[in-house]
């Protein structure tokens, strides 16, 4: 234990003496004595305005380090975050379902609520067939999916988007969904568009 702690004290002398060595090297180099010189002769007033301009010097090249330290930071942290997006897209099988409970959650309900307002509707679910007729939402589901998928998909390298015609090819209403980390959502769309029912119109046209 004696011996490697006088171990350690011989390292920290013989850094200790280099430091003071270089100290002074660097204290009687031609270029050092120069400065001193031409400060020591500067008067009051110069030495103060060469003290302000060299701490504003310093800042400010503190402070481009610090921006680059900054800009760096965020370029790592962008990288870093388009990575973990990228490893979380959610797979293409996985639309699908995601679709089957956005419709029966959210859309068949808005379309659910017009056909049973509107009388107009009644010789178009009759000749769809009972199930429709009773707004079983399965069953819509069924009649809808059959029509409108496999959905058209792009893959964005960070997030994967897939658009489905809820409408028919003469009147489409295109609606979008972005899958993003393992998870699927729709854009917002406005009422008027969701009421598009033209897709039951293009199957059995409305009777006057």
């Amino acid at each position: 234990m004696a011996s490697s702690d006088i171990g350690q004290s011989r390292a920290l002398a013989t850094v200790s003496g280099r430091a003071h060595g270089f100290l002074g090297r660097s204290m009687q180099h031609p270029a050092t004595l120069q400065a001193r010189l031409l400060w020591q002769r500067l008067p009051v007033g110069g030495k103060l305005i060469s003290a302000g301009l060299a701490l504003v010097t310093g800042v400010s090249i503190l402070q481009a380090i610090l921006n680059m330290i900054i800009a760096v930071a965020w370029v790592v942290c962008f990288v870093l975050c388009g990575a973990y997006l990228a490893t979380k897209r959610p797979e293409l099988t996985s639309f699908e379902p995601a679709f089957q409970e956005w419709f029966t959650r959210d859309y068949y309900p808005r379309v659910q609520q017009r056909l049973t307002t509107d009388q107009r509707w009644s010789p178009v679910l009759t000749a769809l067939g009972p199930a429709v007729g009773r707004f079983e939402p399965s069953i819509a589901y069924t009649f809808w999916a059959s029509r409108c998928l496999p959905a058209s998909t792009t893959d964005w390298l960070l997030f994967r988007t897939a658009q489905v015609n809820l409408g028919s090819s003469a009147q489409p209403m295109y609606m979008t969904f972005v899958g993003v980390h393992d998870c699927w959502f729709a854009l917002p769309k406005a009422q008027s568009e969701l009421g598009n029912l033209s897709l039951l119109e293009a199957e059995t046209p409305l009777q006057a």
